[in-house]
């Protein structure tokens, strides 16, 4: 199935995951099975007394012996024998915690560990990349708070709903898995089907959605417009999407590698739609930013970067706040090469039989 068929599919999806409140934040999705009841599901699943009677009203099933196969079943957190696991931590860079229970009990979020159906996690000074199910990364940036809403696998197919309170997120979803993603924001649901694209949500009330690679379906104010890539679009609480806004093009920087001592620096032209540029650095290897850059020049300059290698990727900003496509340079900071040694004086032993002899013939005569 190929994206824009498979969006009307998509859409109902989400149109029957939304029928439920916010309050339900932390379901489990389960993916029905040929024959599988209701009293089925929640012996597997459930400890809660009368589960296969709520379970129904809580999903609208009137008929339990009628469940079509591939359907999804929302189960709450609350109702569940132990809380699953939905992902995992692959790198952490600065200051990352981690609610498992979303209680308020931050702790901080180390490399490799497991997170849990409706977890929250919360950047301050730092950012994580993260895993969720078998066919879907994430970078949550700076300032950023994620909570794990409802998440579930299937037989060939993941599902995972995540609600962005704040911050921005960059998604990177393979393509062809038959998986339904999407995020949510106070203002906007984005929803996608293998593609790369980036979530920004703020104290302004704007979301802004803008697509990398494949294409975004992005819903609000009960409309919605497809996005593909090389395009973002800005919505508002209550209000339909805005149009589709062409994002800038990669700046340009030099195709070879730059080899320094420190200081380090680079400059590449301006776009006359650019207000600012961003620039993250990573270390040669690695998939969190070291250090994220707010620039308002097109040019940067650092006299504090350790020696090694290390990527830089540089985005430019347009007035409405829609970051471009990346550019990427690699540097590599040097140590300083020292100064010549100065040459030694050549020996002038002479010299002073010189003016002795000078002066013994001065006298003898």
């Amino acid at each position: 199935m190929n994206l824009k068929s498979g969006i009307p599919l998509m859409l109902g999806l989400l149109a029957s995951f939304s029928c439920t409140p916010l309050a339900s934040a932390g379901d489990l999705l389960y993916e029905a099975r040929r024959g599988d009841t209701l009293w089925d599901i929640c012996l597997r699943f459930s400890y809660k007394s009368g589960c296969w009677k709520q379970l129904g009203d809580y999903n609208e099933i009137d008929n339990d012996r009628a469940i079509a196969p591939g359907s999804f079943i929302r189960i709450p957190r609350d109702w569940l024998v132990s809380t699953p696991t939905v992902g995992e931590v692959l790198s952490v860079s600065g200051d990352v915690r981690y609610d498992r229970h979303n209680s308020g009990n931050l702790a901080p979020l180390a490399l490799d560990s497991d997170l849990h159906l409706g977890g929250r996690i919360v950047t301050g000074e730092g950012s994580a990349r993260l895993r969720l199910g078998r066919f879907s990364e994430l970078l949550l940036r700076e300032h950023s708070q994620l909570i794990l809403d409802s998440l579930g696998k299937g037989a060939s197919s993941d599902v995972q709903e995540l609600r962005l309170q704040q911050g921005e997120v960059e998604s990177e979803i393979s393509p062809g898995r038959g998986s339904h993603f999407q995020i949510r924001t106070p203002e906007a649901i984005a929803a996608v089907r293998g593609t790369r694209y980036r979530v920004n949500t703020g104290s302004a009330g704007t979301t802004r959605s803008e697509v990398l690679a494949g294409a975004v379906n992005v819903a609000g104010g009960a409309a919605e417009v497809d996005v593909t890539a090389g395009y973002g679009v800005a919505s508002r609480a209550g209000q339909p999407p805005g149009p589709p806004r062409k994002l800038l093009p990669p700046p340009a920087l030099p195709s070879s590698l730059i080899e320094s001592p420190l200081p380090v620096a680079l400059q590449w032209p301006a776009h006359p739609q650019a207000v600012a540029w961003q620039l993250d650095i990573y270390a040669q290897g690695g998939d969190t930013p070291l250090q994220s850059v707010l620039l308002d020049t097109p040019a940067w300059r650092s006299a504090t970067l350790a020696l090694g290698c290390y990527r830089l990727v540089l985005r430019a900003a347009d007035a409405e706040g829609f970051k471009g496509l990346d550019a990427t340079q690699r540097l590599c900071v040097l140590p300083a090469t020292p100064p010549p040694e100065p040459e030694p004086e050549p020996n002038r032993w002479w010299e002073p039989l010189l003016v002795i002899a000078t002066v013994a013939l001065i006298i003898g005569l």
